[in-house]
């Protein structure tokens, strides 16, 4: 979790292009695909001096085991997220596809 700063989360899709995923703001969580065995798919990188809080992904999932209302909420947050974020990327990705000269063509 991010208490002070701002993160920046970029996806390396070449050698020579980096993508900009989206920005992670002051009270946002990242990182959640560790919680569930997954290695990091992109990369954090502090935009400026940031503060960020860790959690270990044991320790949470077993309160999350144990206090189901807990884990409810837990999830739920994750979820509007994670819904959040494919909002976002389904934006890029279209605008993306509708500002390619190639594909602009075929829609006039």
């Amino acid at each position: 979790m991010l208490r002070r700063g701002k993160v920046l989360l970029e996806k390396r899709i070449s050698d020579k292009i980096t993508v900009s995923l989206g920005a992670v703001k002051s009270g946002f969580s990242f990182g959640w695909s560790s919680i569930f065995g997954q290695s990091y798919s992109v990369m954090a990188v502090c935009a400026e001096m940031s503060e960020i809080f860790m959690v270990n992904a044991d320790t949470l999932m077993e309160l999350m085991n144990t206090d189901h209302t807990m884990g409810f909420l837990i999830m739920q947050s994750f979820n509007r997220m994670m819904k959040n974020r494919l909002d976002r990327m389904e934006e890029k990705f279209l605008k993306a596809i509708r500002e390619h000269p190639d594909i602009r063509s075929l829609m006039d």
